[in-house]
């Protein structure tokens, strides 16, 4: 199912192409599309005070920025490690893509929900963190990057 939606994605996309240290959207950013990796790789990073934490890379057949779609602002920044050969959809085009198939719709729920899990696996091990919860260190870099409600 989620290859359906790769190759929905795909089939509409304006084909983009990002340089080596280009960036393509900021936490807290406002939605503007979504991105299919082609070729290349992008680093994920999340904003901690004046630093970014890295916590993946996403390498060609990776969709980036999927859940900012649903939610309507980016939860990480996304920066091109190499050149990046893209495929750029619409924010507002994958709503309706998803509206009207409910498989595609489906598939997408699954994608975000399996980048959930691995983005609080990634924080997990990216904080310290003791039998309270996070210390204080990660508790501040938390409140870095508000999403908006």
């Amino acid at each position: 199912m989620c290859s359906e939606l790769i190759t929905a994605l795909d089939q509409n996309a304006t084909e983009s192409f990002a340089k080596a240290g280009t960036v393509l959207f900021r936490c807290g950013d406002s939605v503007s599309a979504v991105y299919l990796v082609r070729r290349g790789r992008l680093a994920l990073e999340w904003a901690s005070g004046n630093r970014l934490i890295q916590l993946d890379f996403a390498g060609p057949g990776r969709i980036v920025g999927l859940p900012a779609a649903l939610n309507g602002t980016y939860s990480l920044t996304a920066s091109a490690v190499e050149d990046t050969e893209l495929a750029f959809i619409p924010s507002q085009w994958v709503i309706e893509l998803l509206e009207g198939d409910w498989r595609l719709s489906l598939a997408a729920t699954r994608m975000v929900s399996r980048e959930v899990v691995r983005m609080r696996s990634m924080l997990r091990t990216s904080f310290a963190i003791n039998q309270d919860g996070l210390d204080v260190q990660a508790k501040r870099s938390t409140e870095t990057c508000r999403v908006k409600p």
